[in-house]
């Protein structure tokens, strides 16, 4: 990544003499509702990304819990290290980007001594209705350094328990032993006054099936044969794809559909890359049927396949 000035950049972005423009996109949610999309225009993006690029130097410090928006972590590692816990719980931070309003980055970045120029570009080029707007590159930093302190104190909780504390944006997961439970009102309460919203039709608690937890609780309605966190199956030992997930994915790829309709392919193809990133052995099964089936994609399906495969699906049509 090439360096960038600092005050070479703020002199360049002040000469343009121009504001920040978005577009609105409109995406439905799958549990119902709509997310907004604000879309920096040409111009905007770059000045985004030029800002991102002098954040990053400045090397500033993100916790270990923040599981998403960081190089050389993934869905994965999120996933990981929950594994053995037999108890878990989810929150969701309801409106996550929206509730980041200009004054709280200001606070962070004050807090951590990001020079002022720095920060006065940034309150002007990196929000949209006063927050940071879903869409631009500097916004994923911009939460991560946010929550920092929201970080810090649920690390600092779950470590007096033993127990395991990470967030993926705005998804949080506490897991561990019996004891997780009783402390979710101090959850709650951290949430809240690190002023977050909580998503209370999505709060999530599940507890691995197992004899000795039977014996402990035989009312108990939330017993499962593994988490799902993230998207990823976890348990005792190890990660892995959900089977109905699996199995549904499977009739979809040998629907007549598959390869028919350019946005049920789509889909399909992204749903083969998650299983490949997570279970590498069954999407390669499911690469080899698409190989029999001599399938072949085009310029923009292609890079849904990961490279060692894209050679055989190679469409040379125009």
């Amino acid at each position: 990544m090439e360096e960038i000035n600092i005050d070479e950049l703020i002199k360049s972005i002040h000469k343009t003499n121009k504001s920040p423009k978005y577009s609105m996109k409109v995406i439905p949610k799958k549990s119902g509702g709509i997310r907004l999309i604000s879309i920096p225009d040409n111009h905007t993006m770059q000045v985004q990304k030029d800002i991102l690029t002098a954040l990053k130097q400045l090397k500033l410090e993100i916790t270990d819990a923040a599981k998403a928006f960081q190089k050389d972590t993934s869905i994965l590692d999120n996933a990981k290290a929950h594994i053995g816990n037999k108890y878990v719980i989810r929150y969701d931070l309801r409106d996550f980007f929206d509730t980041i309003f200009v004054c709280r980055v200001k606070e962070e970045l004050e807090k951590r001594n990001v020079p002022p120029k720095l920060i006065k570009i940034i309150s002007k080029w990196c929000f949209h209705h006063g927050h940071i707007p879903q869409g631009a590159p500097t916004s994923p930093l911009l939460s991560n350094l946010v929550c920092a302190n929201l970080d810090k104190r649920f690390q600092n909780l779950v470590a007096t328990i033993d127990a395991t504390y990470t967030r993926y944006a705005d998804d949080i997961i506490i897991s561990g032993d019996k004891n997780v439970l009783v402390y979710q009102s101090m959850y709650k309460r951290i949430i809240r006054t690190e002023h977050f919203f909580i998503n209370y039709r999505k709060i999530w608690v599940s507890v691995i099936n197992s004899a000795e937890i039977w014996a402990d609780n035989p009312t108990a309605k939330f017993f499962v044969l593994y988490h799902i966190i993230t998207g990823i199956a976890v348990d005792d030992e190890r990660i892995f794809i959900r089977p109905y997930y699996s199995n549904k994915l499977w009739q979809e790829i040998k629907s007549e559909k598959f390869h028919k309709d350019i946005f049920f392919t789509n889909h399909v193809l992204g749903k083969i890359l998650f299983v490949y990133f997570i279970e590498p052995k069954e999407g390669i099964q499911m690469y080899k049927y698409m190989m029999k089936k001599e399938i072949k994609l085009d310029e923009f399906q292609i890079n849904l396949v990961p490279k060692i495969f894209r050679q055989y699906f190679q469409c040379n049509c125009n």
